[in-house]
């Protein structure tokens, strides 16, 4: 997994230090949640990141002495691949954050949509200025030959 450039905050960080509380939901079995990070969400392969297999969880049970039923370890695997998903579509920049709702999303589409407009109005508005008599007010660099 490719770590951050020096300088780089998670997502997380970010919200922290600007006071932004997720709209997460509810969580009924937080219990499950905690324990999927207590074993780890994600294992590694040799060949990279993999959701957390049958021994993961068979290791973790021994060591905790947590005697999980067939139900919540299946979940634990589907949190951890689930997870897994997640993790690799963040690496998209355009990926919503997974905790965003439909509304949130769509209220920031309509924003960067409007920013952009109104970006490429005045880029418009400011190239016809640099326009004189229907030509470019500078001359543009000549490539050198050799």
């Amino acid at each position: 997994m490719k770590g951050r450039e020096p300088g780089e905050i998670s997502r997380l960080d970010r919200m922290v230090r600007e006071q932004i509380t997720p709209d997460l939901p509810t969580n009924p079995a937080s219990y499950l949640t905690d324990w999927l990070f207590e074993i780890g969400p994600i294992a590694s392969n040799g060949m990279g990141s993999s959701a957390i297999g049958w021994p993961d969880i068979a290791a973790w049970q021994v060591l905790k002495a947590v005697e999980l039923f067939p139900w919540e370890a299946k979940v634990l695997r589907q949190l951890s691949a689930a997870f897994l998903g997640m993790m690799q579509d963040a690496k998209d920049p355009s990926c919503p954050a997974p905790y965003l709702s439909t509304e949130t999303m769509e209220r920031n589409r309509e924003a960067v949509s409007n920013q952009l407009r109104i970006g490429f109005k005045a880029m418009s508005m400011a190239n016809a200025k640099n326009r004189i008599g229907g030509k470019r007010a500078c001359k543009p660099v000549a490539s050198k030959s050799k």
